[in-house]
């Protein structure tokens, strides 16, 4: 099992995955205008299939809100 971390907790994938195959494998949408950092950085929409993801990667899910 490789070993990541999504929004600080701690998640396991079977095998190494590509980043939007990790999403789609792990139940998690991305809503538009959401985005995702990978280890820190930004990673632009169009090229989440192209991160492949490697043991100890930390993923931050940003979410927009709304109300006020």
């Amino acid at each position: 099992m490789m070993k990541i971390r999504i929004n600080g907790e701690p998640a396991e994938l079977p095998q190494p995955y590509h980043l939007i195959d990790a999403l789609a494998y792990l139940g998690l949408d991305l809503p538009a205008r959401s985005a995702v950092a990978h280890n820190g950085q930004v990673i632009p929409r169009a090229t989440l299939a192209q991160v492949e993801l490697q043991e100890g990667d930390e993923l931050l899910l940003i979410r927009p809100t709304f109300g006020g």
